[in-house]
């Protein structure tokens, strides 16, 4: 852990307990941790920022982030759609929920999702790889492949959409 991450952890830690009340702090903390990858203790914070403000889409987003960083996806799938009610248009709502989907085996609903994502941000390379290596496992490599090269036409230096391009050429 670097010394940033610890001085703004404790920052935090003495935000939390200098201001209890600031639904914000808790956010904060939530946040600092998932980057931190503790998803158990971002949960813990999260769940106090939203017991503050319940409709704070942030919140739930973060929650789900915690979630699926401790896999549990179900419970991950139920907050980011408690989120998409109250904010339909965060393009990445619906590409985490399409993760999360993935992962527990719906397939159907994760394209769905990640062709929302892509409906509300087209420009989001992580939903055309996530589609499109969706899209090439259950046998639509041709769609696959128009949405690796769209993708590699916005950024050819992005080496994992590259990367799935020629592992895509060299098996068909």
């Amino acid at each position: 852990e670097s010394q940033s991450a610890v001085a703004i952890r404790n920052l935090l830690d003495r935000a939390t307990r200098d201001y209890p009340q600031d639904e914000e702090v808790w956010y904060l903390m939530g946040w600092a941790l998932n980057q931190q990858q503790r998803g158990v203790e971002a949960e813990r914070a999260l769940r106090e920022h939203l017991r503050r403000t319940p409709q704070s889409p942030k919140g739930h987003a973060q929650l789900a982030v915690a979630l699926l960083a401790q896999q549990r996806y179900v419970e991950a799938v139920e907050v980011l759609q408690a989120a998409l009610k109250l904010k339909p248009t965060w393009r990445e709502l619906y590409s985490n929920l399409g993760f999360a989907c993935v992962q527990l085996g719906r397939d159907e609903e994760a394209i769905g999702h990640f062709r929302d994502a892509l409906a509300l941000d087209p420009n989001y390379l992580p939903s055309y790889a996530a589609l499109a290596e969706l899209l090439s496992r259950r046998g639509g490599r041709d769609e696959a492949r128009r949405l690796l090269q769209q993708a590699f036409e916005m950024d050819p230096a992005d080496t994992r959409v590259g990367a799935m391009l020629q592992k895509l050429d060299a098996s068909q």
